[in-house]
């Protein structure tokens, strides 16, 4: 699984649009999501702008990719959970995204994959089993510009 969520990814990146910035809140304020090309490792978590987060989950770690270009913006992040929550994750996620304005597309026991066509953007979100105290929450979040057509018929 996580290697087709990579290549959805990748072939993501790789398209020929242009970025449009979302804007988010993070812990020093507003400011924009993948600002310029990067690929870097998150040392505190940023805010995503229409994905909630899972409560008591705790940030661990992150990632920001944005293409040179600055097609697209992509982040990875994770969260640990304790491990009695697992049974709630998806359902409040299927729930939280859809009262959003996600559509979505395909929904697991484990997982959820949904696409918001007004902020074009498109997350994935997993966990894996953990310890026997925590589990692993995954948040996949890519978002893309929406393009315009300029010319003539």
């Amino acid at each position: 699984m996580r290697k087709a969520l990579l290549a959805v990814l990748l072939a993501i990146i790789a398209s020929s649009e242009i970025i449009q910035f979302a804007q988010a809140q993070n812990n020093t304020g507003s400011r924009q999501l993948c600002k310029r090309e990067s690929q870097k490792r998150m040392d505190k978590e940023v805010v995503l702008p229409d994905i909630p987060r899972f409560p008591g989950a705790k940030f661990v770690s992150g990632q920001e990719a944005a293409s040179k270009e600055q097609v697209v913006c992509a982040y990875t992040i994770e969260y640990s959970v304790p491990k009695r929550s697992e049974p709630q994750i998806i359902p409040w996620y299927f729930n939280e995204l859809k009262s959003g304005g996600w559509m979505i597309n395909q929904q697991t026991s484990h997982s959820v994959d949904a696409s918001n066509e007004k902020t074009n953007a498109h997350c994935n979100i997993f966990y894996d089993t953990g310890d026997a105290k925590n589990s692993t929450l995954h948040v996949n979040y890519v978002i893309t510009p929406k393009q315009s057509y300029s010319g003539s018929l």
